[in-house]
């Protein structure tokens, strides 16, 4: 058994390997620039780990490194044995060896092997406001409906809505963000969340009261069900900010009819979130805030992480693969 690093020679019988063995109408088989969006990099090798017997795949386990630099974050996707021998697993530390690994979106069933390997596991947290305009809701179902106990006051010159990576790194002092774990280099943002090819991201700059940008938080529309919903997808810097953007976030939520704006992230305190207006939607709730869209599905859904990193981290829906399409863009409207 051989565990390599892929490369484009490899690619067509990786894309099998995940039609035979994954789904054979994973959106990777049937888009192939897509894999290539996620999966290729410059130096023509995939972003993956495979164990070869011969010329046969018997594992595979595709990763997206955050940066280029030695020992980068870098979080697991698409990991698959085709029996229950050890190649996965060894794919997985032959990754481990050359980067700090983490995943999000873990199968809940193989929390034991990450904790046989001492790898901190866990859940990440679910918060929401929802639109208290909106008697019929479409999207979510809500049952408990909570009011605000105040809005905190924000001007909206505090909202800076950036169009391109250049317009973001005029003002923000991009690099200042390596001491939060983890870290997006300035490249992988840009390509994530300014070019990606299916989806329209919004990205916006925190201003803190000395009028400087302190945070950045990435956020994404969706539609479904002659409804719409809006999603915080990322959040990087200063999470103190989240306390002032409440307000923007409700007008937003009542211009744009929004039924709810949702939150999945770890490591960011409950106090601030509750300060912001959020509240925790937790596994036993009566209201329902859905997490899958394609396709849709009107149920909650939790989302397991796990993470080689032993120091303070924070965790989004925008790590990992968590909002990468499922569905081709020619069979539905994203």
């Amino acid at each position: 058994m051989e565990i390599i690093n892929a490369n484009v020679k490899n690619k067509n019988k990786i894309i099998e390997f995940i039609k035979m063995c994954w789904k054979k109408d994973h959106i990777f088989v049937k888009d192939e620039k897509l894999f290539d969006f996620f999966h290729k990099n410059s130096n023509n090798n995939l972003n993956f780990i495979i164990a070869m017997e011969g010329d046969i795949i018997k594992a595979i386990l595709g990763f997206l490194p955050y940066t280029n630099e030695e020992n980068a974050d870098v979080f697991t996707v698409l990991w698959k044995s085709i029996d229950n021998s050890m190649c996965g697993l060894e794919c997985l530390e032959y990754l481990s060896e050359h980067f700090k690994v983490s995943s999000c979106g873990i199968n809940k069933k193989t929390i034991p092997i990450y904790n046989f390997l001492e790898m901190m596991n866990g859940k990440l947290n679910h918060y929401y406001i929802i639109n208290h305009n909106i008697d019929n809701f479409k999207i979510a179902k809500i049952k408990n409906i909570y009011k605000f106990e105040n809005i905190n006051i924000l001007n909206e010159n505090k909202i800076i809505v950036f169009n391109s990576m250049n317009d973001l790194i005029k003002v923000f002092e991009y690099n200042n963000l390596k001491k939060y774990n983890f870290f997006k280099s300035k490249e992988y943002f840009e390509k994530i969340y300014f070019n990606h090819p299916y989806y329209k991201y919004e990205v916006i700059g925190i201003k803190n009261d000395l009028d400087e940008i302190k945070s950045i938080m990435v956020l994404r529309e969706i539609k479904v069900n002659d409804a719409k919903c809006l999603r915080i997808i990322d959040f990087l810097g200063d999470e103190n900010c989240l306390i002032n953007i409440q307000k923007w976030l409700v007008e937003k939520l009542e211009i744009h009819n929004y039924e709810y704006v949702d939150f999945y992230q770890i490591g960011i305190k409950d106090e601030i979130l509750t300060k912001a207006g959020f509240i925790e939607r937790k596994e036993d709730d009566e209201n329902i805030i859905p997490n899958y869209f394609e396709p849709f599905e009107q149920k909650n859904v939790e989302i397991y992480y796990m993470t080689s990193c032993k120091e303070d981290f924070r965790m989004f829906k925008g790590d990992g693969d968590q909002d990468r399409p499922s569905i081709p863009k020619s069979e539905v409207n994203i």
